[in-house]
């Protein structure tokens, strides 16, 4: 047995791998002049001058390293004056460092390697589709060392494996841990997507949404068989390959922590697994690794350069791609239970099928071998299947409907129209607005809240849920809960408790309502400043993003104390006004242009969301808003602010008497 192991260029890897049958390591720069098999996005991002160092590293521990310059197509580029320049200069380097061999899709490139690099040996990829006794004859011919049989469509193919051994003297690779599907349709467009992801020269510099992949790991999750129904060889069944004169195998994926590969090395070096296949196969949804492990170190210069390009898509529009990649644990390990285990075990005798005969001809719904093998040996966690399917969907629908790259999306229904600083003057007036508003950004109000922040929202209402007392089953009101996302937290923090979530905007309700999945909670239609709770029964009040649109402040922190205990809490997140007025302008300017910013790209109006800015100049300053908390019989018990003061945290108890205050108190922050 001969083994084939993509690096992470981890130096720990070459170390870990020593004791089994490795005779290389392969992979590649993060962007080149070919390009290759992954997106940029996915890979190291090591310099030459580190890559060298692995290179030499690989060699003194006795491995070949074998370097990618698998693009299925190099653009044409490679037949101009520039482009052979490129390509000449990237081949002399890698030869000069100590690579041992090459790996390529194009036969040209094949053939200029074999005149100008004799010292290097040439394997074609896996992207040229070789499954016929003839491909393999006619790729030797042109002076292949290695061919790598294309497992999509050979691996379940036997009888054409045991032929195509035969018809050639040179090397055979099999790919025995990739997870496509069977003879798929998506992937001559996926490996040419792939290949221009990663060309130092294409002009979308690495950016690239990869529909392909998101369609395959979508149907795997819709459809379980698919999981089955794949080109993965389990270690139990390389004897089988074995037999037929095969001993080079080939083991995916670049990039992952180096504790996996090594577990992915040994368990195909010792023929045998027993654990989750997906362990084996799978190039996310990792179990066992701590988050800080160098795979989930992605700085903002990586999200800035990969991500966020808003001159190439819409910015807010790939909000739902990184929710979805948070779900399927593409950015963070697995804790808990993995939401997709395949028994391993439970899949022996699985190849004893294809002893007999090959898939290329088969009806599946026909055959259903596949399908009996997942009955027992799969098991998916029906409540993240169901919410990452719904992710799916919207990645999806965004990218079908073309909404993804708009900025300006078409208006539907009844434009909005109102101005805040029209209806800022009295409760009343600013209760409609609040209700009007509400209900139009409704649809995208997650979004808006996490690119307003830049993505920090969430952590900032988890902060605020943290400092929140443990107290037994309590009773806890969520005021302006819009979708839900603090009452929730409220629901995982105490899940004895009782929580109801309380907005005035019914689309806002409609939306947190379809989101949960707690027992214990309710959301009810009502005002802040009159909420339908009975005297001193609740133990905890929350607000994010609350109190500062409150019809009547003061009245609003009246009621609040109306309803909660003698001793109960109130927390309230939302931005901060500063006591200075020059702060209070500058603060005001930045939040207009901002928040205004996304109002236009959401809806078409700036109005949605500017309107931050009018109803802070109208909220109590920072002073004033304390003093208004301690003349209702509050004290502060906790306060943070974060990004430089934006937003804070302010959390009060209410006291066991109260204090009476001048009704002019109620004047000065009317309508705020």
């Amino acid at each position: 047995m001969r083994l084939s192991v993509a690096t992470n260029f981890d130096p720990r890897l070459i170390e870990e791998l020593s004791g089994y049958p490795v005779f290389e390591i392969f992979g590649k720069l993060r962007e080149d002049a070919a390009g290759g098999g992954r997106a940029p996005y996915q890979l190291s991002p090591v310099s030459r001058k580190d890559f060298a160092e692995h290179v030499a590293a690989a060699r003194r521990a006795g491995y070949g390293f074998n370097y990618l310059l698998n693009a299925s197509c190099l653009g044409n580029r490679e037949i101009t004056r520039r482009g052979q320049r490129e390509m000449e200069s990237l081949l002399t380097w890698v030869s000069h460092i100590g690579v041992t061999s090459v790996t390529v899709a194009s036969p040209y490139l094949l053939k200029l390697i074999k005149a100008r690099f004799s010292d290097l040996k040439v394997r074609v990829s896996v992207f040229c589709g070789v499954d016929r006794v003839r491909k393999a004859q006619m790729w030797e011919e042109l002076g292949a060392d290695c061919i790598v049989l294309d497992s999509i469509l050979v691996n379940r193919e036997l009888a054409s494996l045991e032929k195509i051994r035969k018809s050639v003297s040179c090397d055979l690779e099999l790919l025995v841990n990739n997870n496509c599907l069977l003879g798929c349709a998506l992937s001559p467009m996926h490996m040419n997507a792939l290949s221009h992801a990663g060309q130092s020269w294409h002009e979308n510099r690495g950016f690239f949404i990869d529909w392909c992949f998101l369609k395959c790991t979508e149907s795997k999750l819709r459809d379980p068989v698919n999981y089955i129904r794949s080109e993965w060889i389990r270690p139990e069944d390389l004897h089988v390959y074995e037999n037929m004169g095969y001993d080079l195998f080939k083991i995916a994926e670049r990039d992952i922590p180096t504790p996996l590969m090594v577990a992915r090395v040994k368990a195909y070096a010792g023929r045998r697994y027993d654990g989750n296949l997906l362990d084996l196969i799978q190039a996310y949804g990792f179990s066992g690794v701590k988050e800080s492990d160098r795979y989930y170190r992605r700085g903002p210069g990586w999200f800035l350069r990969f991500f966020l390009r808003p001159g190439l898509v819409n910015p807010v529009r790939m909000l739902p791609l990184k929710r979805l990649a948070d779900l399927r644990h593409m950015t963070r390990p697995i804790k808990g239970e993995d939401p997709v285990y395949i028994d391993n075990r439970s899949l022996d005798g699985f190849i004893e099928r294809f002893q007999k005969e090959g898939c290329a001809d088969a009806d599946c719904e026909q055959c259903r071998w596949c399908h009996e093998f997942a009955e027992r040996a799969i098991r998916v966690d029906e409540g993240s299947r169901i919410r990452a399917l719904r992710a799916y969907e919207r990645v999806f629908q965004a990218m079908h409907d073309g909404s993804m790259w708009r900025y300006l999306p078409a208006g539907k229904g009844r434009k909005f129209t109102l101005k805040i600083r029209d209806h800022i003057g009295t409760p009343e007036r600013k209760r409609f607005f609040n209700e009007e508003h509400f209900a139009e950004a409704a649809p995208r109000y997650d979004f808006a809240t996490r690119a307003m922040s830049l993505g920090r929202d969430p952590a900032w209402k988890k902060e605020l849920v943290a400092s929140l007392p443990e107290i037994p089953a309590p009773f806890c009101v969520d005021l302006g809960c819009g979708t839900g996302d603090v009452t929730f937290l409220l629901a995982g923090k105490y899940s004895d408790g009782r929580i109801v979530g309380v907005d005035i905007a019914e689309p806002m309700l409609k939306l947190a309502r379809e989101r949960n999945r707690f027992d214990h909670v309710i959301f009810e239609r009502g005002d802040m400043s009159a909420p339908d709770i009975p005297d001193g029964s609740a133990d905890i009040v929350t607000g994010s993003y609350a109190l500062r649109n409150a019809p009547d402040v003061d009245r609003s922190i009246a009621e609040i104390h109306r309803i909660l205990k003698p001793g109960g809490v109130a927390a309230f997140l939302d931005f901060s006004k500063p006591p200075g007025r020059r702060a209070q302008i500058w603060r005001s300017f930045l939040l207009k242009t901002w928040c205004g910013f996304w109002g236009l790209v959401l809806h078409r109006n700036p109005e949605i969301h500017g309107y931050i800015a009018a109803s802070l100049d109208a909220y109590p300053d920072r002073s004033r808003l304390l003093e208004l908390f301690q003349s209702w019989g509050f004290e502060l018990t906790f306060m943070r602010r974060f990004s430089f003061g934006i937003t804070e945290i302010i959390v009060i108890r209410k006291n066991q008497s109260r204090v009476q205050c001048p009704e002019s108190r109620g004047k000065a922050a009317q309508s705020s």
